[in-house]
């Protein structure tokens, strides 16, 4: 199953996968919002309830889980009021993935709806290898010239007033967030035969990163166009992954062997 992506259904897929072998589990279901044909699930509420107790059984005590959904579906709501209840992982973050886009449709009467939403959880000792946002622009520039590839300042190039405070050196930025800001899923889609489900390499390789260490087994058990596999292997991890739909299932298995070509 290592490396692999199967042309299944999760449900039938998860049922080899032995108990307590997975470190990271990445879940990008459909988000039952009727955005295509794939994005139709009968009895949302209850389907994905088996999914992740199924995701549960096969992830070892101190795996990671993260679940994307959305507001606009009220069952994401009680999933997560579930998951609270009933999961043996705890609850680390809700995350909002915040879509930078350059047009914009009219709105009359609401605010524009340009994100997306993904629960953290996780269990005790879990990996979480801290991350940094890229600095703001005016620290930048402020500090031009003076930083490294890494956004670091030396202790000798920083004025003598900071020299005093920050006697290790400055590193710029600050700690991940729980909002990322990102690519927008339309601009990358066209990418991808206009597939509306594309998470960016961006935020697939910052889960994988944070969350895993190298050689740990990733399961994807929603492959899409197969970004989460790509970045998996680019990270040196193990992944395991389903798809059903055969279009993408497609797409996702040529991207992965073009990945590999270039490896």
């Amino acid at each position: 199953m290592l490396d692999k992506i199967e042309y299944i259904d999760y449900l039938e897929y998860v049922k080899n996968i032995p108990d307590n072998y997975v470190n990271l589990a990445i879940l990008d279901p459909p988000y039952n919002i009727g955005v295509d044909k794939w994005d139709i699930v009968e009895d949302y509420y209850n389907w994905l309830i088996k999914v992740l107790t199924e995701t549960e059984r096969v992830s070892v005590d101190n795996a990671s889980l993260y679940l994307w959904g959305t507001v606009k579906n009220n069952d994401f709501l009680r999933i997560k009021l579930w998951l609270d209840s009933n999961f043996k992982l705890m609850y680390k973050n809700w995350i909002v993935w915040i879509h930078e886009v350059k047009q914009h449709r009219q709105l009359v009467d609401r605010y524009l709806h340009k994100h997306e939403d993904l629960l953290f959880y996780a269990g005790e000792n879990n990996t979480f290898n801290v991350v940094r946002d890229n600095p703001p622009e005016f620290q930048l520039k402020m500090h031009k010239n003076k930083y490294d590839e890494n956004f670091f300042i030396e202790h000798d190039k920083l004025p003598p007033s900071q020299q005093k405070i920050f006697k290790n050196g400055l590193q710029l930025g600050s700690p991940a967030k729980s909002w990322w800001k990102g690519p927008s899923n339309k601009s990358n889609a066209k990418k991808i035969k206009g597939f509306m489900g594309y998470k960016s390499k961006w935020v697939c390789e910052r889960i994988i990163s944070v969350s895993s260490n190298e050689n740990d087994v990733v399961l994807i058990p929603f492959a899409g166009s197969g970004t989460e596999c790509v970045s998996a292997m680019k990270l040196n991890r193990r992944f395991i992954s389903c798809e059903k739909d055969k279009e993408m299932y497609k797409v996702a298995i040529n991207r992965i062997t073009q990945d590999r070509l270039k490896i």
